[in-house]
């Protein structure tokens, strides 16, 4: 049971290195007047005057030595106007990379306005169909399209294709080839737009792009490689960047990144937050709220050749101030921050996949029923309040009262179920009945739920039961799916406060079928 379908983005490239010499001047002490010694012409001095400046030159450039822009100190900046009550917490050097890469094993084209995250893009994911998934990763299958909205199927020049609207407000959408199924996500682009930038999906060497007559007008694509979780420049981990992070007396705190900017496009972020345009100081940049609590605030720029990232997390009232402040930071200031600090260091803040066997996530224990208890039973209707071809809404019939249920939706062989809170899950159809608990705890505690739900694809008559704590006893019997005659569903949520203390579902003879 899972309710976590993967959405994932991509980020940038590498360039070459620049060297920039200076010259040096240096004063000159007076020198008695010379005594004229007859007429020189006037070119004459012109040309000795330019020979000795073009001589100067040449030995100031000699002398002076190249600065190497990829020198990680040149990525060392600070927060100049820090408030009262903040301290850093840490500092990084580029070059230091504090946090596994994970292998995502999939291919990623980004398709963007370059140097603008807050414009249309459309990005790509694909895997060779030989590549093994790991389990952290689904499947990419139409079924991942159970937890978006307006869900619409289509042919994409000959193949199988849908897309849904995501919470976010963009397209995500599967395209099946013969190479594997590709996964798409789409924003500030219409849904037709997106439909016809699909039908020009292509293979080109292998991977998976769009076809130039097909793209929106001004995408371009800004990242082609390998599948990341984020840019680097918005990972204070990676080995591309700088950063330092600063706290709070009350808890706030601010990561400050910086890259290079030759090495980031800022169009790269286009998927990663909802941008909209501002300036820091002169300099045009994006910024990004999102909530709900704790907020927090991101802001993204270039200047002087470099990508600033400051991500604010709590009480970002000052997010601004703060961007207009960064500045270089000195030898002396780096080394006073680093003993302010800690030093991050390669082997630290390595991130570890938990798995079931190392991490055994603590379950809450099932609820009983006190034995004195009495069970009353109390019998419900399932009715539908609204429907579509995928997706119908349930509401529970109590005398006379109905009261809304879920959200049921139905792709190929898969379920998934929505609840008003935001919360959900879904699972796969088969002629066995499954009984599933509707957790509300979001902690993995599953059996401290306040809801059960049931599933077949048989269409033999069954009853689900449900018997909260205190007592009650709730039986309702599965109904079919509009438009899915073969799956029947029922959904029991109990009354604010109560939990399940077992469910189950029965025959007609009253014989358990299945349950927990």
């Amino acid at each position: 049971m899972s309710d976590q379908f993967a959405l994932i983005d991509a980020r940038g490239r590498a360039a070459g290195a620049a060297l920039r010499s200076t010259t040096s001047f240096r004063a000159v002490p007076d020198l008695p007047t010379p005594k004229r010694h007859g007429w020189v012409r006037p070119a004459l001095m012109a040309a000795v005057a330019i020979a000795l400046v073009a001589g100067l030159v040449s030995l100031a450039g000699r002398d002076a030595a190249p600065v190497d822009e990829r020198d990680p100190k040149n990525l060392r900046y600070v927060i100049d106007d820090l408030p009262d009550g903040w301290s850093i917490r840490s500092v990084k050097d580029a070059g230091v990379q504090t946090g596994e890469v994970p292998a995502m094993g999939r291919y990623a084209v980004l398709f963007a306005i370059p140097g603008d995250p807050s414009a249309r893009a459309i990005a790509l994911w694909w895997a060779d169909p030989a590549t093994p998934e790991g389990e952290e990763y689904p499947p990419v299958k139409f079924s991942n399209l159970l937890f978006t909205d307006d869900v619409e199927e289509f042919d994409a020049a000959g193949r199988r294709a849908a897309c849904g609207t995501t919470s976010e407000g963009s397209y995500l959408c599967y395209v099946q080839t013969d190479q594997g199924m590709v996964q798409a996500v789409a924003k500030h682009l219409s849904l037709q737009q997106v439909r016809d930038a699909l039908a020009g999906l292509e293979f080109v060497v292998g991977h998976p792009t769009i076809s130039s007559e097909a793209l929106p007008p001004g995408l371009a694509i800004v990242y082609s490689g390998p599948e990341w979780l984020s840019p680097a420049v918005m990972n204070p981990d990676s080995a591309e960047v700088a950063s330092v992070e600063y706290q709070s007396s009350d808890g706030t705190t601010a990561f400050l990144v910086v890259g290079r900017a030759e090495d980031h496009d800022l169009a790269e972020s286009a998927l990663q937050q909802p941008w909209s345009a501002l300036r820091v100081g002169n300099d045009p940049g994006f910024n990004a709220v999102q909530g709900p609590e704790p907020s927090s605030r991101s802001i993204l720029w270039n200047r002087d050749g470099h990508t600033f990232f400051l991500n604010i997390t709590g009480d970002h009232s000052a997010a601004m101030s703060l961007a207009n402040s960064v500045r270089r930071a000195t030898d002396t200031e780096w080394a006073a921050a680093s003993q302010r600090g800690e030093v991050l260091q390669s082997d630290q803040g390595v991130v570890t996949t938990a798995t079931a066997d190392s991490a055994p996530v603590d379950t809450a224990p099932m609820p009983t029923l006190d034995p004195e208890v009495e069970v009353i039973d109390q019998r419900m209707e399932m009715v539908v309040t609204a429907n579509t071809p995928d997706d119908v809404s349930f509401g529970v019939l109590i005398g006379d009262e109905v009261i809304e249920g879920a959200s049921v939706k139905v792709i190929d062989e898969s379920f998934g179920v929505r609840f008003a809170d935001g919360g959900g899950f879904g699972g796969s159809i088969s002629e066995a009945i499954d009984v599933q608990p509707i957790d509300t705890s979001h902690l993995g505690q599953d059996l401290l739920s306040t809801g059960a739900v049931a599933t077949t694809g048989s269409d033999l008559p069954v009853t689900l039961r449900v018997t909260a704590t205190n007592g009650v006893r709730y039986l309702v019997d599965l109904i079919e799916m509009p438009n899915h005659p073969q799956v029947r569903v029922a959904v029991v949520m109990l009354p604010p406060g109560e939990h399940v203390s077992s469910a189950d579902v029965v025959d007609r003879d009253g014989l358990v079928l299945s349950g927990f």
